[in-house]
Parts: C-alpha cells; sequence; structure tokens
C-alpha cells in the first residue's frame, strides 16, 4: 500500500491532531486514553514517561484531542 492511500485516523490538521469526529476515530482515540497512552503536558512541555500523545485540547462532546509524540 502506498502511503497516498493509506487510511488516515480522524482529522489530521496541518499540526498532526487526531481530532475524534467519525466513529472510527472516537473508537481509536478512547482505546488510547483507555490505555493510558496519552497525557496532558507538565508546565515545562514534557509528557510523562511513556506516553506516546499529548492531550493538546478537547472537542465539544468532551472527547480529548491529541498529538502524537515521536520519541527519538
Amino acid at each position: 500500500m502506498r502511503k497516498s492511500e493509506k487510511k488516515s485516523r480522524g482529522s489530521k490538521g496541518s499540526e498532526g491532531l487526531i481530532v475524534p469526529n467519525d466513529p472510527a476515530s472516537i473508537s481509536y482515540v478512547r482505546g488510547i486514553v483507555a490505555r493510558g497512552e496519552a497525557a496532558k503536558a507538565d508546565a515545562h512541555g514534557k509528557l510523562p514517561f511513556g506516553k506516546t500523545h499529548e492531550i493538546v485540547g478537547e472537542t465539544a462532546d468532551g472527547l480529548p484531542i491529541l498529538k502524537r509524540i515521536r520519541i527519538n
């Protein structure tokens, strides 16, 4: 499968945010949160160890808007 043919999860803007706006992306975001893979950054902009997604906002329905964090 080519990169251009891959399906994206949720609505992703220029910042790569994952906005839960359809059933598939809502389920994806809920799974990430349920597994403890997402957290809000601290005052210094750092995430707790082991977190792969930063919670950067919330939808009108109360679901978190996530940003994938790449660890090098």
